[in-house]
């Protein structure tokens, strides 16, 4: 495979175009070269990366463009598409966060205002006593005032 950067390159990315928006583009000394789908969206050029050389191949990266101007096609900028998706993907590992992982949070969160080591190990001690078998491995999502009221009594 020839190389993409060239003696007396003076730019710090060195890009081999493929077609239809697809290049395979490298660093300033040849390392770290990423699949990079370019696009034109309201007058102004875009870049979204598709993932590294080692990590993507050719077939994946066509592919992935592929959806990414099919995004365009349908009005859509990819790269708002792909944030958004991340953003729900991270939201719903936020809902699926069990009740002693939001448990342990809090401790940590709040335990510096605390008067002594004492307090911590109450806390810690209480949770894992009383809470942690009932509701530890529930997520949070499920655990709401009716069931803590049905285990209270």
């Amino acid at each position: 495979m020839p190389s993409l950067v060239t003696e007396g390159h003076t730019r710090s990315r060195a890009r081999n175009a493929c077609r239809r928006g697809r290049s395979l583009s490298a660093g300033e000394h040849g390392n770290a070269r990423s699949w990079v789908f370019r696009y034109f969206r309201d007058g102004k050029s875009h870049e979204m990366g598709l993932g590294s050389l080692k990590a993507v191949s050719l077939a994946a990266a066509r592919l992935k463009a592929a959806e990414c101007r099919g995004l365009l096609a349908d009005g859509i900028d990819p790269i708002a598409a792909r944030d958004a998706e991340r953003l729900q993907r991270a939201a719903e590992n936020a809902r699926a966060m069990t009740f002693d992982h939001c448990a342990d949070a809090f401790i940590k969160a709040h335990s510096s205002g605390w008067k002594n080591q004492k307090h911590l190990a109450q806390w810690q001690a209480t949770i894992r006593t009383y809470v942690s078998p009932v509701f530890g491995a529930l997520p949070v999502r499920v655990v709401d005032v009716a069931l803590a009221s049905r285990y209270m009594r």
